[in-house]
């Protein structure tokens, strides 16, 4: 069945007991967002020396991580490009989500990580570059690794990594290289040539993107978390 968006927000308010008690009120919705709104009542609180609301109160708010979709995915990318010139910019992945009251522990548990990214990504930015059949069902894995590795080696980028999607005649190569941000148009200009000489192959590049590939992982061991099993924060 298919609700409007009128009929979803009534079912939000109105037939979910636990919201209804909270008061939690839908302001609008629409593809991919949702404004919710919690007036906050002297019962919220759960610091009373702060006074600060209540983790349980703040994460009803986040209950689901919005599941990803392509869509969802996109306006990630889109959002993480608008906001990484001139950086530098740490993309953190779809999905994380940390209550605002424990987010300054969980950044200062990871502080070295980032500070390392960034150093790492300063002036940089990430190029990609897919090699995949023109035909669907057409692709030669030799041939396609020939050609990748042909444009790693006309890139002249030290950094750069690959991986595969697919299997046997349908496989893609993916290609990352973590590019000088003032050498982009550079970068583009030793690979165009192989493009037009792949013969059935197409050689497809995208960018410039936050370099999220060459980002370290955030998880923290458990050991670093006093009294408490590892938790990996999906970010």
């Amino acid at each position: 069945m298919d609700f409007t968006r009128e009929q979803l927000l009534t079912i939000m308010e109105e037939h979910v007991p636990f919201n209804r008690f909270l008061g939690l009120r839908g302001e609008s919705i629409g593809e991919g967002r949702a404004v919710l709104v919690l007036p906050v009542r002297p019962e919220f609180v759960g610091d009373p020396s702060r006074p600060a609301l209540h983790g349980g109160v703040l994460s009803t708010l986040i209950d689901t991580v919005p599941r990803r979709s392509p869509y969802a995915a996109s306006r990630h990318r889109e959002v993480q490009a608008a906001v990484a010139v001139p950086g530098p910019f740490f993309p953190i992945p779809y999905g994380v989500s940390v209550v605002s009251a424990e987010l300054e522990g969980w950044l200062a548990m990871r502080a070295a990580t980032i500070r390392n990214g960034l150093r790492l990504v300063r002036g940089r930015v990430e190029m990609r570059v897919s090699v995949l059949a023109l035909r669907l069902g057409d692709g030669d894995p030799v041939r396609l690794c020939t050609v990748a590795d042909r444009v790693a080696a006309a890139s002249g980028i030290a950094t750069w990594r690959s991986s595969t999607a697919g299997t046997g005649a349908n496989i893609a190569i993916s290609l990352s290289f973590l590019v000088p941000r003032n050498d982009v148009a550079g970068f583009l200009a030793r690979i165009a040539p192989l493009a037009s000489r792949a013969g059935g192959v197409a050689v497809v590049p995208s960018g410039p993107w936050p370099a999220a590939t060459f980002m370290p992982p955030l998880e923290v061991p458990g050991a670093l978390v006093a009294g408490a099993a590892p938790v990996l924060y999906a970010v």
